[in-house]
């Protein structure tokens, strides 16, 4: 270590260490990578693809077709510069989603600005869909090779009825 290093090392306030996104998610799949990145932008500035509600319920979504169950909620906690002022807590805002509705369909809702239930846009719905179902439940194409069962012999030609299954 060279004596300027010493200088930084010892100084208040000195940073020591930075921890960035990119070294949290280094053992992370490049689709997950670019899902949090795709996340964090989206939630730096939330925008709605269509209001559901003007009230918010904790307990569900409201959405065209009925109530919704929440299945996520995400915390966000805001770290702004203080000016040396510690004692100022830091904001924190809850955002509750539902599982994904439909292709291109899935509710958040806060309680914060009076309340809202919204869809979601695609950008933050596909990021989601990245970090919450993908590696765990998407079975993937089949392996080359692998050939799916055929289901010819259970189509009838117009008019008449399949044959039995055995």
């Amino acid at each position: 270590m060279t004596s300027r290093d010493d200088e930084q090392e010892r100084r208040p306030g000195a940073v020591l260490f930075v921890y960035t996104w990119d070294l949290a998610l280094a053992g992370e799949s490049d689709a997950r990578r670019k899902a949090v990145g795709a996340l964090l932008t989206n939630l730096h500035t939330l925008r709605a693809k269509e209001f559901t509600s003007d009230l918010f319920n904790p307990e569900h979504a409201d959405t065209p077709e009925g109530p919704r169950p929440w299945k996520y909620r995400l915390d966000l906690n805001f770290a702004f510069p203080s000016g040396g002022n510690a004692s100022t807590p830091n904001p924190t805002s809850t955002l509750f989603l539902t599982e994904r509705l439909g292709g291109n369909t899935q509710v958040a809702g806060t309680a914060e600005f009076g309340g809202a239930d919204f869809e979601i846009t695609q950008e933050l719905l596909d990021a989601l869909f990245t970090l919450t179902y993908r590696d765990k439940n998407d079975p993937g194409l089949p392996a080359p090779g692998v050939t799916q069962p055929s289901t010819a012999n259970e189509t009838a030609p117009a008019g008449q009825n399949p044959p039995p299954k055995q």
